[in-house]
């Protein structure tokens, strides 16, 4: 996001459902949190220093989601706050082909907002009748200086848009 933090789609690897999901990792240490209280943050610093999935304290939240694979990923840019200088309330787009799901529907696609500081969703779209014949319908996206969503497909020349304001 335009504070550094990072979000992480997580195909799931063709796991089944459930196995997918997004992770956002905050990109300062200070705001980072202490889960164990033992007065420090812990959290992996490179190749050589990775921390155990649930142990780095800078890994703020995970949502999985029912689907197997989530690819597109994006932050909005929230509202810019001229004291702390600072953005606040980014949101984060993301979405799923429903054919990754049931191996059959390529027709419909699932787009989410979630809130960017805890992972919820904060609203859900299906786009239905677009990208007939390709089984990854969304797999790459952006967000426009708007805060609307844009998607494409990965074999087709679909294209979608999210409106922010009114889904």
């Amino acid at each position: 996001n335009l504070n550094g933090d990072a979000v992480v789609a997580n195909r799931g690897l063709g796991q089944g459902p459930g196995s997918s999901g997004i992770t956002m990792i905050a990109a300062e240490v200070e705001d980072c949190v202490d889960a164990n209280d033992n007065g420090m943050i812990e959290t992996s610093s490179g190749f050589d220093d990775t921390l155990a999935w649930g142990q780095d304290e800078c890994v703020l939240w995970h949502r999985p989601f029912a689907h197997k694979s989530i690819r597109p990923v994006a932050w909005t840019a929230g509202e810019f706050n001229e004291a702390s200088c600072e953005y606040e309330q980014p949101m984060v787009w993301t979405g799923t082909s429903l054919s990754s799901d049931n191996g059959s529907d390529t027709s419909t696609a699932k787009v989410y907002r979630l809130d960017g500081a805890t992972g919820e969703v904060d609203a859900e779209v299906e786009i239905e009748g677009w990208c007939q014949g390709d089984a990854r319908t969304l797999y790459g996206g952006a967000v426009d200086s708007e805060d609307n969503f844009w998607v494409i497909g990965a074999y087709t020349n679909c294209v979608a848009k999210v409106d922010n304001d009114d889904l």
